[in-house]
């Protein structure tokens, strides 16, 4: 697999029975592609389904983790320069501002993907770095995020070895999200954009979720599921159901 290619995981292909539609998953800040196995399951009968592997992580651990997130945007319009077909994006968290400019490239480039799920994130017009400017990342401040986010798994504190390999993952995208800047006001959206978040999500509070709609001039949704910051694992069947309702209303109105 070249490299290009290395920064895509297919989830499920496309099947003859499928619209010719993608919905491509950017994962959060220490996550891989391998956090959206069960989405096949999720969306039985939908697109074909992509998700970005990060550099640093998975079947690309030997790679330097990346600093500069438009180096990533760079890597995924490199590979999805022959995609055919409507491209849904969605990601969570970190995922969502390579999300964001992903979308805002292809769109000066004209070829907008068909809509934007921005998920768990303040809207980059808004993000301010943790921890403050000018203060090193501790291990300290990274165990209080994964506490705050939806607590540290069992695996991790029965694994040293694991922990380390997880915070110096977690610490590096925090770097690589404390390093974006969403630049110059006005930066907008021509597609449509729905916020998804978490009602209980001590990160992220629905009142940011709810002010992505500032940067899409198309019609935008907010949309809180009951949850905390990884709300769409509390009720996959829930969470499912209204994205892949999102998805038949972006494709019919795409056919009108």
């Amino acid at each position: 697999m070249n490299k290009a290619g290395a920064c895509l995981w297919e989830v499920r292909q496309a099947t003859p029975d499928t619209a010719p539609e993608t919905l491509l998953l950017l994962p959060h800040a220490g996550g891989s592609a391998q956090n959206y196995a069960g989405w096949a399951h999720w969306f039985p009968d939908g697109p074909r389904i992509l998700a970005a592997q990060y550099p640093g992580r998975a079947s690309r651990a030997r790679e330097p983790a990346q600093a500069d997130l438009h180096r990533i945007v760079d890597e995924l319009l490199d590979a999805l320069d022959d995609h055919e077909g409507p491209l849904h994006v969605f990601g969570h968290s970190m995922g969502a501002y390579i999300g964001f400019e992903l979308c805002w490239r292809r769109q000066s480039a004209g070829r907008p993907p068909a809509v934007l799920f921005a998920s768990g994130a303040v809207p980059p017009h808004r993000l301010q770095p943790y921890p403050a400017p000018g203060v090193e990342i501790s291990d300290e401040h990274l165990l209080e995020l994964m506490d705050i986010c939806n607590g540290i798994p069992q695996s991790l504190l029965d694994s040293p070895d694991l922990m380390v390999l997880a915070l110096e993952t977690l610490r590096a995208d925090l770097e690589l999200v404390n390093n974006y800047a969403y630049g110059a006001p006005g930066r907008r959206l021509r597609i449509p954009i729905v916020a998804f978040g978490g009602d209980r999500d001590a990160l992220v509070p629905g009142a940011e979720i709810d002010r992505w709609r500032e940067l899409g001039a198309a019609e935008c949704a907010t949309h809180l599921m009951a949850g905390e910051h990884f709300y769409y694992h509390g009720d996959t069947a829930a969470f499912s159901a209204v994205l892949s309702t999102y998805l038949a209303r972006v494709h019919s109105e795409q056919k009108e």
